[in-house]
């Protein structure tokens, strides 16, 4: 009978090999690069900015089909005027960008009960910062077509509402 060596050390296996080459190269790198690192950088940054001022005022007159000149608040009005074919009632807002931006103001209407053959027309200013202008916004009853002076449009009334935006452009 053969007799086994309890006491046989484990051999030495291309496994072993592989595994002691890999933990060389880690070291040897981590050590490389902590000893000969030659260079430092660091980096930081800081930034700041500003939200451009919009102000834009308006001021309002009306100028009645018969002439009379009217100053109105901006944010309510009412003009008790009476146009007949052929008249035009002008609203001039003067206008004064305030802003630190160029804007876009514009200007536009429409009938609300549609009884009567009015022209609305929309008017669009592009203003710079500081600039300060007088746009007309304008209501015509046209009298171009027999159909515009009917006499069905007696007694007749149309409210109209206007509307004024201001966009900034940059």
């Amino acid at each position: 009978m053969k007799r086994k060596k309890l006491n046989k050390a484990p051999s030495f296996t291309a496994m072993h090999l592989a595994l002691l080459i890999f933990c060389g190269v880690i070291i040897t790198t981590h050590s490389t690069g902590v000893l000969y690192a030659k260079y430092k950088s660091e980096a930081s940054a800081s930034a700041s900015g500003t939200v451009a001022r919009f102000e834009v005022t308006e001021q309002l007159t009306v100028i009645n089909s018969d002439g009379d000149k009217e100053s109105q608040p901006i944010d309510s009005f009412i003009v008790n005027d009476t146009l007949k074919p052929g008249e035009s009632t002008t609203y001039q807002f003067k206008v004064k960008n305030k802003s630190d931006v160029a804007i876009n103001f514009i200007i536009s209407g429409k009938t609300v009960f549609n009884e009567l053959p009015l022209t609305l027309e929309t008017v669009e200013v592009e203003m710079a910062p500081g600039e300060e202008k007088t746009i007309e916004f304008k209501v015509l009853w046209d009298q171009s077509t027999a159909e515009n002076l009917s006499l069905d449009f007696c007694g007749k009334i149309d409210m109209i509402e206007i509307f004024v935006t201001a966009e900034q452009i940059d």
